[in-house]
C-alpha cells in the first residue's frame, strides 16, 4: 500500500498499526524531510520504505491567463464531459487542471464518433461531478482573469450551450482564440490546427483531444505567437496581444457570446460603426474586470472607518469609476483588496450588471452556510468612500 501524503511517499504493508502510526508521525511533522529521515532508519515494521519527496510549489499570485478546452459527449457542443485548463504564470504553464464531469440533463447521450475521438465513455464520467458544479469551480478559478482557448467559439459556445441546459449562470469571461491570432498574423504553415501549431511552437509531444493537454497545448501557442510574431507583446498579455493584432476580445457574460472581431481598418464595410460598437463592448468590459495590481492596505488609516480590516471584492459595473481608482481608495481605507470571493472576503460589492454575477452567487452561498460576509451596493461604497457620481477627476 502506498500513501502519498504531500511531501514524502511512505509504502507500508496493508493493516500494520505501527506504519499507520508512522505515516500520521510524517503528515503531523513541521519538517517532513527530517521525520522522513528518522522513519526511514527506525526499522518500523511494515514500512517499506520512506522515499524524501519533493515540495510542491505553491502557485505564486494570481496566473497571467488561462487556456481552456473541453470535450463533448456527442455533437451537441453543450454535452461537455471534460474541462482542461492550464495556467500560465511567469511566461510559463505553472499548472493544469483536468476536470472530468457528468454532461448537463438531456444531453447525456455518448455518441461513438465523439468517443473515438477522445476515448472517453460513460463509466469514465459516472462518478465526476456535474457539469454545473464543474462550471461554476471554472468561474471561481478564472475569476476575471483573460482566458484563450483554440477555436474557442466552439469552447465558449459549449460552456454557454452547457449552462443554460444545467440552468446555471454562465462564468464571465474575456477570451481569445489562439486560431484567430494565427490567422491574423497569417503564418506560413499547413494548417491552422492544434497539433500544427503546437509543432511549430515546440510542443508536438502532446495528447491530443484530452482537453488538459490540448489547453496546455494551446497555453504554449499563445506564449509563442505573443513572442515571436506580429504584434509581439513583451509583457504576454493576451489582451493588450490582441489589441496589438487590431481585434477585440470576445467576451462571454449574462446570456450572450460576444465572439473575437477585427477592428482594424481592414474592415470592409461599416468599419466605423463595428468599431465603435468594440469600443462600447471594451468600455464595458472594461470598466468590471479587474485591474492587475493590487494596492497595500493603509496601515494608518482611521480604526473606526468602515473599512479598516475588511476584506473587500467588486463585481459589476461601477461607471463613472474605474474598479483601479476604487481600489486605491478602498485600500487607502485600510482594508484588504481580493479578486475573488473566499472565506476571508467580508464585504461584497455588487454594482450593476447584466446579470447575477458568479462572484456575487458565490458570496450569497457564503453567506448561507454561515459566513459573516456583507453584500453592498455601488451606491453604499460610494457614500462609505465619500463619493458623487460624477467624477472627481
Amino acid at each position: 500500500v502506498k500513501f502519498a501524503c504531500g511531501l514524502p511517499d511512505v509504502r507500508v504493508t496493508p493493516r500494520t498499526v505501527a506504519a499507520a502510526q508512522a505515516l500520521v508521525t510524517l503528515l503531523d511533522a513541521e519538517n517532513k524531510a527530517e521525520a522522513s529521515a528518522e522513519l526511514a532508519g527506525a526499522g518500523i515494521p511494515g514500512v517499506e520504505a520512506v522515499i524524501p519527496g519533493t515540495a510542491r510549489r505553491e502557485p505564486e499570485g494570481d496566473p497571467d491567463f488561462f487556456a481552456f478546452d473541453v470535450e463533448t459527449a456527442n455533437a451537441d457542443e453543450g454535452s461537455v464531459i471534460q474541462f482542461g485548463i492550464a495556467a500560465v504564470r511567469d511566461g510559463r504553464v505553472a499548472e493544469t487542471y483536468s476536470w472530468p464531469c457528468r454532461p448537463p440533463a438531456g444531453l447525456e447521450q455518448f455518441d461513438e464518433e465523439n468517443t473515438a475521438v477522445h476515448g472517453i465513455t460513460p463509466a469514465d464520467v459516472v462518478d465526476a461531478p456535474t457539469f454545473a458544479e464543474t462550471a461554476e469551480r471554472f468561474g471561481r478559478l478564472i475569476d476575471g482573469t483573460p482566458v484563450v482557448a483554440h477555436n474557442a467559439k466552439f469552447d465558449f459556445t459549449a460552456l454557454k450551450r452547457g449552462c443554460a441546459a444545467a440552468g446555471i449562470d454562465v462564468p464571465d469571461v474575456a477570451f481569445a482564440c489562439t486560431l484567430l491570432w494565427a490567422r491574423r498574423v497569417g503564418l506560413q504553415v499547413e494548417d491552422y490546427r492544434l497539433p500544427t501549431l503546437a509543432r511549430e511552437a515546440g510542443a508536438a509531444d502532446f495528447d491530443h483531444h484530452d482537453a488538459a493537454a490540448d489547453a496546455a497545448a494551446c497555453a504554449k501557442v499563445a506564449l509563442w505567437l505573443m513572442r515571436q510574431h506580429p504584434g509581439a507583446e513583451p509583457t504576454l498579455n493576451p489582451v493588450k496581444y490582441t489589441e496589438n493584432l487590431g481585434m477585440e476580445m470576445g467576451m462571454l457574460f449574462g446570456t450572450r457570446l460576444v465572439p473575437m472581431q477585427t477592428t482594424g481598418q481592414s474592415q470592409v464595410g461599416g468599419g466605423s460603426g463595428r468599431r465603435r460598437q468594440a469600443r462600447d463592448r471594451r468600455a464595458k468590459w472594461d470598466a468590471v474586470k479587474a485591474p492587475e495590481v493590487i494596492p497595500p492596505r493603509n496601515e494608518d488609516a482611521d480604526p473606526d472607518g468602515l473599512l479598516y480590516g475588511q476584506r473587500v471584492t467588486l463585481t459589476g459595473d461601477f461607471a463613472p469609476y474605474d474598479k483601479g481608482r476604487l481600489w486605491e481608495l478602498i485600500a487607502g481605507a485600510g482594508a484588504d483588496i481580493n479578486k475573488g470571493v473566499t472565506k476571508k472576503t467580508t464585504i461584497l460589492v455588487a454594482g450593476p450588471w447584466d446579470s447575477v454575477t458568479s462572484k456575487e452567487k458565490r458570496a450569497r452561498e457564503l453567506k448561507e452556510q454561515g459566513q459573516d460576509i456583507d453584500i453592498w451596493s455601488e451606491k453604499q461604497l460610494f457614500e462609505v468612500l465619500g463619493l458623487t457620481e460624477e467624477p472627481p477627476f
